[in-house]
């Protein structure tokens, strides 16, 4: 039985000037000081139009800046972004880019930024195959990056897997989930162990793992979590504990709602409903910041995107009431 949630200890709206474009995708990383965030997401006419272009905003701990544009080319379409801040306090930018009319016409793109988002660098393809599309932030292993990312074409989960984000990034993880799966997240688990969840068109979410760093996975197969072919996240807090958040009915995103898991994903708690109303609230994106906090955003009705900023207490508060 889902539970509903009183008012979050922050709630912010933000990328809501940009009428009449659409905004979708979101994404959040940590800045240089504690408490200072970059956010972006893309607006649109239409998914796939040239017009769209990826915006972003900065919050000071308090309240965001204005929407600025930080991707703009006339012509190409472009979306997915996803923001990483790197050891060095490099702020990367990973997207789609289109080359084409479709998303599988679609190449992961990246820029980066030494200076908190202000300026951005060149732009260059981190690998050449079409098709490949982002949705969620690498995962930092001790020795090798893993960008989750997934086949347009094939409906397929993979990984691109490099040493250092400059480097050549391979692709691996067939997760052998075709026409199934999209948008993977990852979480590494205490043994090394690493855990991906899907967004699937098959009414759950989907779950493989991977026992050497990312390079193979097991088949994708379904878990008890709904999923109405819509994107997810995943993280793993600093308690150790999972952070699930979705829209946890097997049909619709009318519905937004958290879960927690304190076994690694063995059980999960029962969901706790963030948004319940009629249209859309979609895409999650959740990180905890080096303040300790917990930011989430997301798409509201495609014409906004909600920011939810907590503390973890708050979080575990609700899940085990």
């Amino acid at each position: 039985m889902e539970r509903h949630v009183p008012a979050a200890t922050e709630r912010h709206t933000l990328f809501g000037d940009l009428t009449p474009l659409s905004v979708h995708g979101a994404t959040v990383t940590d800045l240089d000081a504690p408490g200072r965030l970059l956010a972006a997401c893309y607006a649109f006419a239409y998914e796939t139009a040239p017009d769209s272009r990826i915006v972003a905003a900065t919050w000071d701990g308090e309240r965001w800046s204005e929407t600025r544009t930080i991707v703009d080319l006339p012509g190409i379409a472009v979306g997915n972004p996803v923001l990483f801040t790197g050891r060095d306090g490099t702020v990367h930018l990973f997207f789609a880019l289109l080359y084409g009319q479709e998303w599988t016409d679609a190449r992961v793109t990246h820029t980066s930024s030494p200076d908190g988002g202000a300026t951005w660098g060149p732009m260059r393809t981190l690998h050449p195959m079409k098709g490949l599309m982002t949705k969620t932030r690498p995962l930092q292993l001790a020795d090798r990056l893993l960008l989750p990312v997934y086949d347009e074409a094939t409906w397929c989960s993979h990984v691109l897997v490099a040493d250092a984000i400059e480097a050549d990034w391979q692709l691996y993880g067939d997760t052998t989930a075709r026409r199934k799966t999209i948008q993977p997240a990852i979480v590494e688990l205490a043994d090394g162990t690493l855990l991906m969840y899907s967004r699937s068109v098959r009414g759950s979410i989907y779950a493989a793992r991977s026992f050497n760093g990312g390079y193979t996975w097991t088949a994708s197969q379904p878990t008890p979590l709904p999923n109405p072919n819509s994107g997810i996240d995943l993280i793993k807090l600093r308690s150790g504990r999972l952070l699930l958040v979705y829209n946890p009915t097997a049909e619709g995103r009318e519905q937004l709602a958290y879960a927690v898991s304190d076994d690694e994903g063995g059980r999960w708690s029962a969901p706790i409903l963030l948004e319940d109303g009629v249209g859309e609230f979609s895409y999650p994106y959740v990180i905890q910041s080096r303040d300790e906090r917990v930011h989430l955003l997301y798409t509201a009705q495609r014409v906004a995107i909600t920011h939810l900023a907590c503390d973890e207490a708050w979080l575990l508060e609700r899940a085990r009431a």
